[in-house]
């Protein structure tokens, strides 16, 4: 297979973890799903159904109130139950019922895609333009902007990821018509990134994709080293660095199979093929359903224990949704570990055969290759913020991230932008979080000094 670059991640961290997916796939059909307004970065709803109301496939739910182009549209139709609100009233999900009917309001007429301009106003119209995200900020894309590149990572590092390629092996038509589609809205390159070790998924992309469409504006980029390899943002730190006042685009995988399913069978594709992972499973393992599925019939099939700790995404950068929740937008991975947070008889006095730890704390270090089960506990308090060699050793950006924080904490926008605020977002200090002495919530520090950035 042709690859344009090799690179080689020399820093980063795999926490390994009990609860890898099996090689097994299961149809799992929800009674009812929903949108959650909070999976999109800074975006303030506006409702365009109540509670009561019936929706059809591509039926609008509620547009962004900062760009009313930006449209969400209903994955399922049925009717409107519930409209869940928040603290402030934020609307935090759509709820809909299914009348398994799969009625739908997109018409062969609306989908066109004859230039640029066309193939925008079409993913607008139908819903699929939120599947497009951008750097910096990781928000939502602007359709008024065009990118110097788009990114679509073909693989996750993250801890009990799945596999992509499974997940995509049989959607080879519509990854490629997706592939050609999402190239034409960008006069830079778009790139595909793959693991160096993973030749079956090497293989199906040549086949099925590279000699399928004109790839004069597509790049093959291979990454070699441990989580964040799989990372869109450290994908793009070291191919084409974002400066100040430069866009980047990025789309998940099975997102780009459903903007190809768009154009290439002229309907809406809102199906996902979810993981259900981490040591509380059963039998994890992969599921065939939808966007925005209801969590609760799975979780009370494959978990027993009261107190689970139920995350759409993985461990490191996932939301909380509780037993009763939504698989999230972007999710392609539900986890689940023990919520319980006892006290351990002697603690950190244990020769820890059974603990994970970056260092040689622990003899745990004498098993590399080792799974571990893990649970929500701290192991400790928050206490005052201690800079050391620690978040280097896991972060693999050419940036400083103890300096970086520290402009975050005390909202220096210039010094920010210095240290290269425009490249990171919330997920690319996760390991910086699970390593860091101090128990200090980086995630949330970055998403705040952003959040000052966007306004």
């Amino acid at each position: 297979m042709r690859v344009d670059r090799f690179i080689k991640i020399t820093k980063g961290l795999d926490i390994r973890l009990k609860g890898s997916p099996q090689p097994i796939r299961t149809a799992y059909t929800p009674q009812k799903v929903a949108i959650t307004p909070p999976d999109f970065k800074w975006i303030t709803p506006q409702l365009m159904v109540e509670a009561g109301t019936a929706v059809r496939v591509g039926d609008s739910l509620f547009v962004a109130k900062e760009n009313p182009k930006i449209n969400f549209v209903a994955p399922v139709s049925g009717t409107v139950t519930e409209i869940v609100r928040g603290e402030k009233r934020r609307i935090t999900a759509v709820i809909i019922e299914k009348d398994h009917k799969n009625s739908s309001s997109i018409s062969t007429e609306m989908i066109k895609e004859e230039s640029s301009e066309e193939i925008i106003d079409t993913m607008l119209t139908a819903g699929v333009w939120p599947m497009i995200r951008q750097r910096p900020f990781g928000t939502i894309a602007n359709p008024d902007q065009r990118p110097k590149a788009i990114y679509i990572s073909c693989f996750d590092t993250a801890p009990l990821a799945p596999d992509l390629h499974y997940i995509l092996q049989d959607k080879g038509a519509q990854f490629a018509r997706g592939v050609k589609i999402l190239s034409q809205l960008t006069k830079g390159n778009l790139y595909l990134t793959i693991p160096a070790d993973h030749k079956p998924l090497a293989d199906w992309l040549q086949k099925e994709v590279l000699e399928k469409i004109d790839t004069t504006h597509i790049r093959v980029i291979s990454f070699k080293g441990r989580h964040p390899a799989g990372n869109v943002g450290t994908q793009i730190h070291f191919v084409t660095p974002i400066q100040k006042g430069e866009l980047v685009w990025y789309v998940d995988p099975q997102h780009t199979a459903s903007i190809g399913h768009l154009f290439l069978h002229k309907q809406l594709d809102f199906s996902r093929t979810v993981a259900l992972t981490g040591s509380e499973v059963k039998n994890p393992q992969y599921y065939d359903t939808i966007i925005g599925a209801a969590l609760s019939d799975l979780i009370k099939e494959q978990v027993d224990i009261e107190l689970p700790r139920v995350v759409s995404g993985n461990l490191l950068t996932g939301r909380n949704v509780g037993k009763d929740g939504f698989i999230g937008f972007y999710d392609h991975q539900i986890s689940v570990i023990s919520d319980d947070v006892q006290r351990e008889f002697l603690g950190w006095m244990t020769p820890g055969l059974n603990k994970f730890s970056i260092s040689r704390t622990f003899l745990s270090f004498l098993m590399p290759k080792k799974e571990y089960v893990m649970d929500t506990r701290l192991h400790g308090g928050q206490r005052a913020l201690m800079f050391s060699d620690v978040y280097s050793k896991v972060f693999p950006f050419r940036l400083l991230p103890d300096q970086l924080l520290k402009a975050c904490i005390i909202k220096d926008l210039d010094l920010m932008e210095a240290l290269g605020i425009y490249e990171v977002v919330e997920e690319d200090f996760a390991l910086c979080e699970f390593v860091c002495p101090s128990k200090t919530n980086c995630q949330q520090i970055v998403h705040d000094a952003l959040w000052e950035l966007v306004k």
